[in-house]
């Protein structure tokens, strides 16, 4: 339970705790245990004015986390690229969205554990934030266990990132 207040007052001095994780917190429960129920909602997840823009990209039938492939746009020679540059090359890659981050997300146990060392992003599908800036979410390992975030496209990714996709 230490390191679960660690992290909250983490997040907290941040500003990056959800409206549920604080209202988990409260009730005494696991803040950032994985939330099965239902489909992705942003406004729910992250908070007050995120939203998906557009249409949300389907998984292909029979997906699961177990199946879960990476790609990374980055050329031998480069060291990083904006998420901007990054998703613009990966263009008609079959990219996987906020379907496929819930899905991980509420199934963290058939992840690939060869996937730890690595930021996944889930770009198949833009966020909006309040801000009107988009995002990406993505899962990260982090103390022992998986941890979500959401990073603006205009930020760099490195060899350490990747894009979560179908295969």
């Amino acid at each position: 339970m230490l390191g679960i207040v660690a992290d909250f007052t983490t997040k907290l001095r941040t500003g990056a705790i959800t409206p549920e994780e604080a209202k988990r917190f409260l009730r005494r429960e696991d803040p950032f245990a994985p939330q099965t129920a239902g489909t992705f909602n942003p406004a729910t997840f992250i908070g007050k004015n995120w939203d998906i823009i557009g249409e949300h990209k389907s998984l292909p039938e029979g997906w699961n986390p177990s199946l879960l492939k990476t790609v990374c746009p980055l050329k031998k020679c480069e060291s990083y690229l904006n998420g901007n540059e990054w998703k613009k090359r990966l263009e008609g890659t079959s990219l996987l969205g906020v379907e496929a981050f819930w899905l991980c997300w509420n199934n963290q146990e058939q992840i690939p554990a060869e996937l730890k060392d690595k930021i996944i992003f889930f770009d198949g599908d833009e966020l909006r934030g309040p801000d009107d800036d988009r995002y990406s979410l993505c899962l990260n390992w982090h103390g022992g266990r998986w941890d979500w975030s959401f990073d603006w496209l205009g930020d760099s990714r490195n060899a350490s990132y990747v894009s979560a996709c179908a295969g």
